[in-house]
């Protein structure tokens, strides 16, 4: 269990709210991994990079409603610039993967 100051940015896996905060970047990182597999046929990435797109608009939302969380709550100052660092951590992942799935569907239409 976390410390109650960092109840915030739980990482227990359990996520607080009902949703991991980690877990678009595992769902993206499993959908790279299909996609390098998939190399060898550049008519089907495109699909990847599709869901790539989507893991990263729920991505989007999770974090925006985990921020704003960050800072309603009443954490202490330590908590939120922590919490806030996390999250964009996480962002950045998801935003690099979107670029992962950009690349994967530029390889598609050149095909």
């Amino acid at each position: 269990m976390c410390p109650p100051r960092h109840r915030c940015y739980d990482s227990t896996g359990k996520g607080v709210g009902g949703d991991h905060p980690g877990e678009p970047g595992e769902r993206a990182c499993a959908v790279i991994v299909e996609a390098v597999d998939d190399l060898e046929r550049p008519s089907e990435l495109r699909q990847y990079a599709v869901r790539l797109d989507e893991i990263a608009k729920k991505a989007d939302s999770l974090f925006r409603r985990r921020m704003r969380r960050l800072f309603d709550d009443g954490n202490d100052v330590r908590s939120v610039l922590t919490g806030k660092d996390i999250y964009r951590g996480l962002k950045s992942a998801i935003d690099r993967a979107d670029a992962v799935g950009r690349v994967l569907d530029g390889i598609a239409l050149n095909w």
